[in-house]
């Protein structure tokens, strides 16, 4: 099965020069890649990153200049989309708010922590002073 039949968002690592030619206009910025290109599309191996404008452009390799979030397919309590690399904040028996990311658990082949009872609150690029506030991290 394709990597492209599933839903994800890419995050660019760091700024990219040269990434549409040699000019200030021609840099990728980090942050999120669909505010900075027309379209974009992963690879059928899922190592590089195809996008562009208008052509291709040089493709993005996947780890080193781009991280590639994909869907966990469920949504939080109020309805929002929840992606790897999402911050979940959740209730714990005691009453206590937790601020966890989302991950991929290869060995399991799922993704932690699952809650229904959760809100996604941010995000681990933009956001990582989330996990740090977290009672679980201290």
């Amino acid at each position: 099965m394709s990597a492209n039949r599933f839903k994800y968002k890419v995050w660019i690592n760091e700024d990219i020069d040269g990434a549409f030619g040699e000019t200030e206009q021609g840099m990728l910025r980090k942050g999120w890649l669909k505010d900075q290109c027309d379209w974009f599309q992963l690879s059928p191996n899922g190592q590089e990153l195809m996008w562009g404008r208008d052509d291709c452009e040089e493709p993005l390799v996947v780890g080193r200049d781009v991280s590639v979030l994909f869907s966990t397919g469920l949504k939080d309590q109020l309805g929002k989309e929840i992606f790897e690399g999402d911050i979940i904040e959740y209730p714990t028996v005691s009453g206590i708010k937790i601020h966890h990311p989302v991950i991929w658990i290869q060995k399991r082949c799922c993704f932690m922590p699952i809650t229904l009872s959760g809100e996604v609150i941010g995000n681990i690029y933009e956001n990582p002073e989330l996990i740090e506030e977290s009672p679980c991290q201290k």
